[in-house]
């Protein structure tokens, strides 16, 4: 759903801006 896709989008920002 587009719930989990949301999550799994915002998920994946947060680990890129981690690695920063």
């Amino acid at each position: 759903d587009k719930k989990g896709q949301f999550i799994a989008i915002y998920r994946g920002f947060l680990l890129s801006l981690k690695d920063k």
